[in-house]
């Protein structure tokens, strides 16, 4: 279990290892790398912050999964998130629920579209993440119809953050 979450886990050390003394000293708690797994596909909600063209700040509502060491979120080719990740990539991304937070920086590939990936990369991720993409939605009948892609977030920095139990 440890070489599947070692990776992940390494980042998340070396991440805390290079913040600075005030955020070492809000987060003491940290999440483990499995903990941080459970976390992110049982919230599965994330807050993902991209730059326009100009340079500005866009932040947008993604649902995001850790499945086999990636992270992946979607977007519909007509939203400002989708345009960003396809021109820069770079991401920032938080993810809270009650007392725990986890933080991520990273950037973000397009791995395919999701009405070619039904059978394969979709349906591992459903797996893992119920009703991760739904069946059906305001912009298309079915997952045959619909014109979102999947975008892998390689993380480059994560800082978790344990509240009380």
């Amino acid at each position: 279990m440890e070489d599947e979450y070692g990776e992940l886990q390494s980042i998340l050390d070396d991440s805390l290892r290079k913040s600075n003394s005030f955020t070492r000293t809000i987060m003491p708690k940290t999440l483990t790398a499995s903990e941080v797994v459970s976390f992110i596909n049982g919230n599965r909600n994330a807050i993902i912050a991209t730059a326009r063209k100009d340079g500005s700040p866009h932040t947008a509502w993604n649902p995001v999964a850790y499945v086999d060491k990636k992270l992946y979120t979607y977007a519909d080719p007509s939203s400002r998130a989708y345009k960003n990740f396809q021109r820069d990539g770079r991401v920032a991304l938080a993810i809270t629920s009650g007392d725990n937070a986890v933080f991520i920086e990273g950037k973000a590939a397009k791995v395919g579209e999701v009405s070619k990936m039904i059978d394969t990369l979709l349906a591992k991720i459903r797996s893992v993440v119920k009703n991760w993409i739904p069946d059906s939605s305001f912009n298309y009948g079915s997952l045959a119809e619909c014109q979102a892609s999947i975008f892998e977030i390689k993380i480059h920095k994560i800082l978790s953050y344990k509240g009380s139990e």
